[in-house]
């Protein structure tokens, strides 16, 4: 049976009611599509940045304790400790008070050493070195990076730190290190490596994008709610047609089949029109501040290929669960019933 020329003439017999539910179905993918474009957050920064070789250390108390300046030559006095760098947090406005970026004062010097895997260039940190009233944009332009003793002048800060960062040499025992801070009683330090920092740092992120989530599979319901209203009115709109289809001697699967497929394909091409409303997006970036450990995450959204196909499928799924009960309704259909209303 070909269903194509059947299916494509039932979309368009009620164009209301089919735009209605096109519009649902576009709306939850659209939707759909921009929760899943977003990273994980904590996943992007630990593949990206994170270094099991660099330990986050703070003030045991709590993160928005400081540190006193004379804690960093401790912790650098430490064994396995190949480069220490101190940072402390301002905020930066970028045009608008709304438009608000990590503004952050840290020890130039060893910068370079401490994250060498961020691809900051030698020339780049020379004349930083050399301009101390300059700022050096971080990789992801994720904050700004100031020399600590002309901003913690300027600003008139007191001789603190926020927390203080250390890179380990290769093969030293980071846990190891952790604990030993952790039991000095000269520092009352709390010291993590850079994946937990990272990670307890996203945790609102993550937390708003599950929310998100399930904003969207609630979405996604309704859609389905609306497509099996849709189809269970061309079932009813349709009665002698398919008594029709029966009496000449199609089977009742192919009538199912048929009414399976055009909910499907209803929902796939208002899928489409979804991603392609998520497409302008594709690539733009934002920046996921936290005021509590004083940094930030910069992510940026991508609607690859993968996103496009899950997606697709996804509606597939919404359309296949909105058609089956009309379908299998109109499958079940007595023949002498449908033909008397002829």
């Amino acid at each position: 049976m070909k269903y194509t020329a059947l299916i494509l003439k039932n979309l368009i017999r009620s164009k209301r009611r089919t735009f209605l539910t096109v519009i649902s179905i576009a709306v939850s993918l659209f939707v759909f599509s921009v929760l899943v474009s977003i990273p994980t957050v904590a996943n992007e920064v630990l593949g990206a940045t994170a270094s099991s070789t660099r330990v986050a250390t703070h003030n045991k108390a709590s993160l928005v304790y400081p540190i006193p300046m004379s804690y960093k030559q401790r912790i650098q006095s430490l064994p396995h400790v190949e480069a220490v760098v101190a940072q402390s947090w301002f905020g930066g406005i970028y045009h608008e008070v709304y438009d608000q970026f990590p503004n952050l004062a840290v020890d130039p010097d060893q910068v370079g050493a401490m994250w060498p895997d961020w691809g900051i260039s030698k020339q780049a940190l020379d004349e930083w070195n050399k301009i101390r009233t300059a700022r050096l944009v971080a990789p992801n332009e994720s904050e700004v990076w100031g020399d600590i003793h002309n901003v913690q002048d300027d600003a008139q800060r007191g001789a603190y730190y926020a927390d203080v960062r250390l890179k380990l040499a290769p093969g030293a025992d980071a846990d190891a290190l952790i604990r030993r801070i952790a039991d000095d009683p000269r520092i009352n330090l709390q010291a993590e490596t850079e994946a937990e920092y990272y990670k307890d740092q996203s945790v609102v992120a993550n937390q708003m994008r599950v929310l998100g989530m399930v904003v969207a599979i609630i979405m996604a319901v309704g859609a389905i709610f609306g497509a099996m209203n849709t189809m269970y009115a061309a079932v009813s709109a349709r009665t002698t047609e398919i008594g029709t289809l029966r009496a000449l001697g199609f089977a009742p699967y192919a009538v199912m089949t048929s009414f399976l497929l055009e909910s499907i394909v209803l929902a796939v091409v208002a899928g489409a029109i979804g991603i392609i409303l998520a497409l302008p997006i594709n690539g733009l970036s934002t920046t996921f501040g936290n005021f509590v450990t004083f940094s930030s995450l910069a992510f940026s959204f991508r609607v690859t290929f993968a996103i496009v196909i899950e997606a697709l499928i996804f509606a597939a799924f919404m359309g296949m669960f909105g058609g089956w009960l009309p379908a299998r309704q109109a499958m079940r259909m007595p023949v002498v019933d449908t033909l008397r209303s002829v």
